[in-house]
C-alpha cells in the first residue's frame, strides 16, 4: 500500500512538473522575440499585398465612375459623360501601368454618338 501511495505523489508531481512547463514555456518565446527590422516592408509579399489594395481600390474607383457615367447617360449628359469617360480610362491606365490584371481585362463603355437627324441609308439596297 506504501508502494502504491508512493507512484501516485510521484505521478501527480509530474503531472505538476508537465503543466509548469507547459506554462513557461508559452511565455518564454514571447519574451524572446526580436525586435521589428523592417524587412517585412521590403519583401515581395508586403510588396504583393500593397499593389493588391491600390488595384482594389482603383478598381472600387472605377465602379463608381461607370455608376455615374451611366447615370449621365440615362440624363442625356454629354458633358457629364464625356468627363466620366476621361477619368475611367485613366484610371484604367493608371492600374494596367501597375500591373492590375482586371485593368487589362475591362473595356471602356463606348463614347456618346452624336444624334442623327435622319436614319443612315441600307446598305445594297438601290435607290431611284
Amino acid at each position: 500500500m506504501f508502494a502504491m501511495s508512493r507512484i501516485r505523489s510521484l505521478l501527480a508531481v509530474l503531472v505538476a512538473a508537465a503543466c509548469v512547463a507547459v506554462a513557461v514555456g508559452s511565455v518564454i518565446p514571447d519574451a524572446q522575440a526580436r525586435p521589428n527590422d523592417g524587412r517585412y516592408k521590403k519583401s515581395q509579399e508586403a510588396k504583393r499585398k500593397k499593389l493588391q489594395n491600390k488595384c482594389d481600390d482603383w478598381k472600387n474607383s472605377y465602379d463608381n465612375l461607370g455608376v455615374l457615367f451611366d447615370a449621365a447617360h440615362e440624363q442625356h449628359d454629354l458633358s457629364g459623360m464625356s468627363t466620366y469617360l476621361i477619368a475611367l480610362s485613366d484610371i484604367q491606365d493608371q492600374a494596367a501601368k501597375a500591373g492590375c490584371g482586371w485593368a487589362k481585362r475591362v473595356v471602356l463603355p463606348a463614347p456618346p454618338l452624336p444624334q442623327q437627324t435622319a436614319p443612315p441609308p441600307l446598305v445594297g439596297t438601290a435607290t431611284r
